[in-house]
């Protein structure tokens, strides 16, 4: 979606199993500035969307949950 990020919290799996949406302006692109820093992040294929709870990503445990 085009809206404003850092405003949800963010989920993240693998295996095509999440349904939803979340901001590409901000989120995608932090996200994918942030897997370049974690080495959780590399090699993996996941997806990532937002939930009903306002809280900011905690990045480092959303891509140590891909492990």
């Amino acid at each position: 979606m085009d809206t404003l990020g850092d405003q949800k919290r963010l989920v993240f799996d693998r295996g095509d199993r999440l349904v939803g949406s979340l901001s590409r302006r901000a989120d995608l692109a932090e996200a994918c500035l942030q897997a370049l820093r974690h080495p959780g992040a590399g090699r993996a294929t996941f997806e990532m969307i937002e939930n009903e709870h306002k809280n900011p990503p905690a990045w480092r445990a959303l891509f140590y949950s891909l492990v």
